[in-house]
């Protein structure tokens, strides 16, 4: 059993790095279209992105559905003028992903402007052959 325990750890080892980025690569071009739906206030990407069972903790601890989510966007009570990410990290475990980034953002919600950073995780599903993010939780960073 430790053999062939050992064999793959070899394989695995002597794959390019290229071989393993594809996930990554993956999951963070479609957590940067997310920012940029965001933005432009497109519903059908969101759509795409977001799960049918996708949960977000916002930064004030509410927590909501995707619909909740759509919704901001469809009542036209949310709006982004920035959504600018950076610092990704992602971890993946077969056809779940575990990210972590930072966001500067300046968006208004129900009337309230908020600017800043805030520090983004995200949960993501892959599923029907793309990512889709399952859950996300955003705390703001103090400046």
């Amino acid at each position: 059993m430790h053999r062939h325990a050992a064999i793959g750890f070899v394989i695995i080892a002597m794959l390019p790095a290229s071989a393993l980025a594809g996930p990554v690569d993956d999951v963070t071009a479609r957590d940067r279209a997310w920012a940029a739906a965001n933005i432009a206030g497109d519903i059908a990407v969101l759509e795409s992105i977001l799960a049918d069972d996708f949960e977000q903790v916002t930064p004030d601890g509410r927590v909501r559905e995707k619909a909740d989510y759509l919704g901001e966007f469809l009542t036209g009570t949310r709006h982004d003028d920035l959504d600018e990410t950076s610092d990704y990290r992602v971890r993946v475990y077969g056809r779940m992903a575990v990210m972590t980034h930072l966001s500067r953002i300046d968006r208004t919600v129900r009337g309230r402007r908020i600017q800043g950073m805030q520090r983004s995780s995200h949960v993501w599903r892959y599923e029907g052959g793309r990512w889709r993010c399952v859950h996300s939780h955003a705390s703001y960073l103090l400046q």
